[in-house]
């Protein structure tokens, strides 16, 4: 075999949208393939696109996609994702057989070029209870702290089956020990999904700087209330020690499992989701002016986010702002929930029953866990968590002070 171009990649390039992931496999040498695809994607900023065409004159106006990442590797190959719904139709044609050309010159002899087939996340249906824990390192921060990435890599130790990856535009499946890896060594956002015995979904969703980082350690599809709390009880002992690094953390019951599931969910503009104070079990997410309120029976339904502040509020600011402060506040009523001295500061003093857990670190807990976790008890607990804390809890007036002082760099 020569270097041969797949039919339905000649037929993504010549008649697609120009929005797609093409992958070098079959090839013996993915070192070098990577450099192909280094070299391709070099050419690619240089090739004409629309606005090119419609203003060519415009010394302002330059060459090239709206995006095109680097090489990434997966299972059995070298790929790359382009957006390339800007660049001429002649230019996106050229591409795999431009691919062709580098590979030749870097001396690669036998390699295909295909599109690759993105693996099915798993589903669950979000009627199950599930647990999550969630970490926030102070703002700032160079990178996640490595303890946090080993400790999703053990959490996904206890998987049964392959683990869904979903991470650098593509999703593939891998066994336990190379996910485990991904984990580990995650330096941009991924989302490692697997099952164990007793539960259909355990899984981590990483998300190192810049942009909101966070880590996500998540338990779900049991139906006992027994089986929540003893997961919540193993996340919180997990969480304990890590979160002595942690502008904020918390353990949340969370039905929908939307760390988990949702494909978008973690990205750059996203934030951790939040409890509801409408529907118990229901979830936030901040995406512009906007949430999508998930219960245990219906689907997302918009709805105008009530805490987060709009673009009306704070000019040229950003809208998912909650989570960029995570060293000041305090985001709702949780079974466990570990502060620092900023929420400290901004209470006028420690929550009830608060223990340290560090020399700055203090966690708190509200109600017990079987509240929590049965669905009968579950509204009432969240109502008088958030009565307890209803002095601390994050409004729009909080959230516009944190960013004129981050606009004048007293926050960071």
């Amino acid at each position: 075999m020569a270097i041969e171009i797949d039919s339905r990649a000649t037929e993504e390039t010549e008649h697609g949208s120009g929005d797609l992931v093409l992958m070098v496999t079959e090839c013996a040498n993915l070192v070098a393939a990577a450099r192909a695809v280094r070299d391709l994607v070099a050419d690619i900023w240089e090739m004409p696109n629309d606005l090119q065409l419609l203003e060519p004159d415009n010394p302002n106006i330059k060459p090239g996609p709206h995006f095109v990442s680097g090489p990434h590797g997966a299972p059995g190959g070298v790929y790359f994702y382009l957006d390339g719904h800007s660049l001429l139709a002649k230019a996106l044609a050229s591409i795999p057989s431009v691919l062709a050309g580098h590979l030749r010159r870097r001396g690669v002899t036998e390699a295909k070029i295909v599109v690759p087939v993105r693996a099915e996340p798993p589903q669950v249906a979000s009627a199950r209870p599930g647990v999550l824990l969630y970490l926030l390192p102070e703002p700032g921060s160079p990178g996640l702290p490595a303890a946090w990435r080993d400790a999703a890599a053990e959490w996904l130790s206890q998987a049964t089956s392959s683990v869904y990856v979903d991470k650098d535009f593509f999703s593939f499946r891998l066994g336990v020990p190379a996910a485990q890896q991904v984990a580990s060594q995650a330096l941009s956002w991924v989302r490692l999904v697997g099952a164990d015995r007793n539960w259909a979904l355990r899984g981590a969703n990483i998300k190192p700087p810049p942009g909101t980082p966070f880590v996500a350690l998540g338990i779900g599809g049991a139906g006992a209330a027994a089986d929540v709390v003893r997961a919540a009880e193993q996340l919180i002992e997990i969480g304990r020690p890590l979160a002595r690094e942690a502008a904020y953390a918390f353990v949340a019951i969370d039905p929908a499992l939307v760390a988990l599931t949702d494909p978008e969910w973690g990205q750059e503009h996203f934030g951790p989701p939040v409890p509801t104070s409408d529907a118990p079990g229901a979830v936030r997410r901040a995406r512009g002016d906007h949430y999508a309120a998930r219960d245990n029976w219906g689907p997302p339904t918009p709805r105008r986010h009530p805490l987060m502040p709009t673009s009306q509020d704070i000019p040229q600011a950003p809208t998912h702002g909650a989570f960029e402060f995570p060293q000041a506040l305090v985001v709702d009523a949780f079974p466990w929930q570990v502060i620092g001295p900023r929420h400290v500061a901004r209470m006028g003093g420690l929550p009830h029953g608060a223990r340290p857990i560090s020399q700055d670190r203090w966690e708190f807990t509200i109600g017990n866990l079987s509240d929590w976790a049965d669905p009968a008890q579950a509204a009432a607990t969240i109502a008088t968590g958030r009565q307890l804390l209803e002095a601390f809890l994050i409004v729009p007036s909080d959230v516009r002070p944190l960013y004129e002082e981050r606009r004048q760099g007293r926050c960071p």
